[in-house]
Formats: C-alpha cells, structure tokens, sequence
C-alpha cells in the first residue's frame, strides 16, 4: 500500500493534515495528534514547502521555463519524490498552479471593477484589466487555456457534466453587477427566439451547477447567453492578441473596443452612451502613430 500523504491542493491547503496521522499508531504518531504543537509544527513545515514550491513553479511559469517537479525539486535541494507528498502528479501540479492564478486574476478583476464607482464603467473596467493581464502574463493565460483543455481531453466524460469553463466561470463572477444593470433599466436582455437552438434549455440547466448554493441572480436566460457570449469572444479576442495571431492596430485594443461595442448593440445601449469609450480611452495604453 503507497504510504505518501494525500497531495496538498491550492484551494485546501493543509486543511486535510489531520488525515495524515493513520489510526492503530502509537508513540510519535501519537504526539502529532491535531491541535498539539508537534501537530502544528509540523503542518507549519508543510506548509512552508509548498508555499515554496509553487512560488517556484510560478516563477518558472513566468519565465517561460517547462513546469518540471523534478527541477523544482532541485532548486529547493529536494527530491522529485519528496513533493509528490504535495502534488501526485505533473498535471496536479499544473491544475494547483492554475487554481492559484485563477484566484489572482479574480482578485485583479474585482478591483479594477471596484476602483469605478459606476456599475457599468466596473464591468468594462474589468475587461480591460483582464485583457491587459493576459498580455502582460501571456504565460499565465495560456496555462488557464491548457488546463481547461487538458481537463476536456483527458476525462473522458460529456462535456455537459463538467464544471463550467473559465471563460464562462467568468460570465457567472459578473453576472451580478449585470443584473443591476438590467434592474435599472440600463441593458435589455434578448429574447429566447434570438438564442441558438437548445442555448436556453442548457443554460436553465447548468445554472444549479453553477450555483450550487442557489444564489443565482434573477435575470433572464437570453441575459445569461448574451453575458457568456460575450466573456468567450472576450476571451478569443484576448487569444489572439497573445498568440499574436492579428499585427496593429489591432493589438492596441481595437479588437477589444469591436467585441464590447457588438455587445452594447445587443444588449441595447444607446450610441449616446459614452461608458464604454471613456473607460477604455482611460485604462487602454494610448494608441501608438506610425
């Protein structure tokens, strides 16, 4: 029977510690019972370790380097062995990673959103913050990407019975503020004949999973298309600016003005309206001249 410790996950932490100690032991096991001061020193040592070597994982991330457990092992003068005890596995590692850039990029959103006192110019706020991030950490949204790919890949189960992707993780995180938008009468919602076939169906039916705790804002479903509609072609949009796959003018954020000026359209925003352009010409870089 393998012995190692259960892997330590970036959203657990060392929340799990307590597993570690197996029942039917005595002597040493014993003084590590939870809650005594072996117990937290040595969930302390643990944690410092991990904290370690996912900070060294990110470091690589950033600088381009392969995400390697046996290199990071050597940098901190470990074995590959030894931080298996942390992650079991080379995608482990790639999943804790993307969970915790994942919390990151959530956290630079929201303040961006926050740092706008109008509801409206917080949501365009936010999609020029995580267009700039992309651009600025390429590496990071590109392992965001793979992780969701390899997750589609590799599971062998209907896509339907997946959580939802991170682009559209991203529609339900802002969903709220639409709906203040929507309750004041700002946007309009399409009507369900407007919607793909089948679109309003699978949406009524992913949104207990989305919100499990039953949370879910009160808006209407072709609401809910346009906001993942538009958080996906945000997101292609970004891809190609860091692939690199469009030249200028269009990696100076005319791509990003184009999806957000379809999406005003759609959802009803009066040309008048002048949120959208004064927010970007505020937070995008000023336009390079030839």
């Amino acid at each position: 029977m393998d012995d190692r410790e259960p892997a330590i996950r970036a959203s657990d932490a060392l929340s799990r510690e307590s597993s570690t100690v197996r029942s039917g032991t005595s002597g040493p096991a014993e003084a590590e019972a939870p809650g005594t001061p072996a117990h937290r020193r040595r969930a302390q040592r643990r944690q410092a370790t991990y904290d370690e070597m996912m900070g060294r994982a990110r470091s690589a991330l950033d600088e381009g380097r392969p995400l390697s457990l046996r290199a990071i092992a050597a940098e901190m003068g470990l074995t590959a062995s030894a931080l298996y005890r942390y992650v079991d596995s080379h995608a482990a590692l790639q999943a804790a990673l993307a969970d915790t850039v994942w919390a990151d990029l959530l956290e630079a959103l929201e303040e961006a959103a926050r740092a706008e006192s109008d509801v409206g110019a917080g949501l365009v706020a936010a999609m020029v913050a995580f267009r700039q991030w992309a651009l600025d950490r390429p590496h990071e949204f590109r392992l965001l990407c793979s992780a969701h790919d390899e997750t589609h890949l590799d599971s062998g189960v209907d896509e339907a019975d997946l959580e939802a992707t991170w682009a559209m993780r991203l529609a339900i995180r802002f969903m709220p503020r639409v709906e203040t938008l929507y309750r004041a009468g700002e946007i309009t919602a399409p009507s369900e004949d407007e919607l793909p076939p089948g679109a309003a169906e699978a949406i009524r039916s992913s949104l207990p999973r989305w919100f499990p705790d039953g949370d879910v804002p009160d808006v209407p479903v072709g609401l809910w298309w346009a906001g993942v509609r538009h958080w996906v072609v945000l997101c292609g949009t970004v891809a190609a600016e860091v692939h690199r796959l469009v030249g200028p003018p269009f990696r100076e954020g005319a791509l990003l003005r184009e999806a957000l000026r379809s999406t005003c359209a759609q959802l009803g925003v009066p040309d008048s309206d002048q949120t959208v352009p004064r927010v970007l010409d505020q937070r995008l870089p000023r336009r390079r001249t030839a």
